[in-house]
């Protein structure tokens, strides 16, 4: 029969700059880790950040403006504008 899932454990992530970033959810022992990443234009996964969000209701505030400034430093490295 396989694990259950009531959520989606990948999902587009609101409020991103960029369309194709996407958050990763995760429960492991209670505690609900996440994982923001994106496809590239090269389609390589690229993970961007990630964290353990308990406890800490504003996590999304801080964590999506940092993910958007690290996946722009990415593209340019790769050189996309």
């Amino acid at each position: 029969m396989g694990q259950r899932w009531d959520d989606p454990q990948v999902d587009t992530l609101r409020g991103a700059a960029f369309p194709n970033m996407k958050e990763l959810r995760i429960q492991h022992e209670g505690r609900p880790y996440r994982i923001l990443f994106a496809f590239d234009p090269r389609r390589s996964a690229y993970l961007i950040l990630g964290g353990d969000k308990t406890g800490d209701a504003h996590w999304y505030e801080w964590a999506i403006p940092r993910a958007n400034a690290i996946y722009q430093m990415h593209l340019n490295e790769i050189g996309v504008e």
